[in-house]
C-alpha cells in the first residue's frame, strides 16, 4: 500500500508541476470513460470518403519515390535498397496513372479487396500466404466477392497504401513549420530495413508517425554506414514534402551507435550537413546514452576477454566455490 501510494503521489505532483494545463483538464472530465482515454494519444482521422471504389491524386514527387524504393531492381538510390530475387523486378509504373497537370492518379477499384489485404498484412500474414488464405475463406463461405489476389497484386496493395499515407502526410506537413526524425536500423524476419519515424505539432497536438521503412540489403553489407543511411533518408525528406523537408527538420534522435553518431561519417552529421547547405543550422541530435553504455561495456568486455580470458577463469571460480562448501563459508 505504501509503495502504491507512493506512486500515485508522485504522479500527480509531476503532472500538476509539469502538465498543469494538462492536469485541469483532466480533472474537469467526470466521465469514467473519458478519463481511460484521455492521455491516449489522438489518431488523425481518415482523409478517404467511403466509396467503393477510390480514386486518389498522388505527387509526382512521391510517386517517383515508391518507383525508387519498392520497383525490386538493382538501380534503386544508391544500390542500398534490398531487392528480392525470388519475386521479380517489379513495374512500379502500372500503379499510377500519369496525368499532364495533377501528377499521378491512383484508382483501387475494389476497396474491400484493398482493405481486408492491409488488414491481414497487419495482423502478420506474409505476402505469399494472403492469396491461399482469401481463396481457403471463400470457399468455405461459399461466397468470393473479396476474389482471390496473387503475390503481385498483394504487393501493389501495400505500394498504394504507402503512396495515399505519404500523400497524407505530404498534406499535413504543410500546416507544420518544424518536424523531427527518429531512425533506427532494424529487422524483421532476417530482412533489415531503415525504420524512419517522425514527429510534429499539429493543433495543439504531437503526433508521432511511422514514415516509411526502406528494405536495405543484408546486415554485413558495406551499405550499413552512416553515409548510406543519411543518403537514403535525404532522398525521402526531398520527395516527401511539397517543399524539402530538410529546411524544417529541428530535431535527430538515434540510438548510441557509431554509425549513428559518428563525429565524421556518422547518420546525424551527414544529416545536418545536408540540412546546412538549405540555410538550416538549428537542429538538435538525441541519441540513447543507455545504449551508448552498453556498447562501450561490451566493447570493454570484449578486450577483457581477450587479455584474460575473463568468462573462462570466472565460470572456473563458480564452479570451485560450488564444489567446495568450505570455500564459500571462509
Amino acid at each position: 500500500m505504501v509503495f502504491k501510494s507512493f506512486c500515485r503521489d508522485y504522479i500527480t505532483q509531476h503532472m500538476h508541476r509539469e502538465h498543469p494545463r494538462q492536469w485541469s483538464a483532466f480533472q474537469a472530465v467526470t466521465e469514467d470513460e473519458e478519463r481511460k482515454t484521455f492521455f491516449l494519444p489522438t489518431l488523425i482521422e481518415s482523409f478517404l470518403p467511403r466509396h467503393p471504389q477510390i480514386s486518389f491524386v498522388v505527387p509526382r514527387e512521391i510517386a517517383s519515390l515508391i518507383q525508387r524504393l519498392f520497383c525490386n531492381r538493382g538501380d534503386t538510390p544508391h544500390g542500398l535498397v534490398a531487392v528480392d530475387e525470388e519475386m521479380g523486378e517489379v513495374e512500379v509504373y502500372t500503379d499510377f496513372v500519369e496525368t499532364k497537370s495533377d501528377g499521378h492518379v491512383l484508382i483501387i477499384r475494389d476497396r474491400d479487396q484493398f482493405e481486408t489485404i492491409i488488414n491481414c498484412i497487419n495482423a502478420g500474414v506474409s505476402f505469399r500466404a494472403i492469396a491461399g488464405l482469401f481463396t481457403t475463406f471463400g470457399t468455405a463461405l461459399s461466397n468470393m466477392k473479396l476474389g482471390a489476389p496473387c503475390r503481385q497484386v498483394v504487393g501493389q496493395s501495400v505500394r498504394r497504401v504507402v503512396a495515399l499515407n505519404l500523400s497524407a502526410i505530404s498534406s499535413l506537413l504543410t500546416k507544420t513549420w518544424g518536424v523531427s526524425l527518429m531512425v533506427d536500423g532494424a529487422t524483421h524476419n532476417k530482412e533489415g530495413y531503415l525504420d524512419v519515424r517522425e514527429s510534429f505539432g499539429l493543433v495543439g497536438k504531437v503526433h508521432s508517425i511511422h514514415l516509411l521503412a526502406i528494405p536495405i540489403v543484408p546486415i554485413g553489407h558495406s551499405a550499413h554506414i552512416g553515409e548510406n543511411y543519411a543518403e537514403l533518408v535525404i532522398d525521402l525528406l526531398e520527395d516527401i514534402g511539397e517543399s524539402n523537408l530538410l529546411t524544417q527538420l529541428i530535431g535527430i534522435s538515434t540510438d548510441g551507435a557509431a554509425t549513428m553518431l559518428g563525429r565524421h561519417q556518422g547518420f546525424s552529421t551527414h544529416l545536418r550537413a545536408a540540412a546546412g547547405h538549405f540555410g538550416n543550422t538549428a537542429i538538435t541530435i538525441n541519441w540513447c546514452g543507455s545504449h551508448q553504455l552498453n556498447l562501450a561495456v561490451d566493447a570493454f568486455l570484449k578486450a577483457l576477454y581477450r587479455t584474460v580470458n575473463f568468462r573462462l577463469r570466472l565460470g572456473t571460480e563458480i564452479s570451485f566455490t560450488r564444489r567446495y562448501e568450505s570455500v564459500r563459508g571462509g
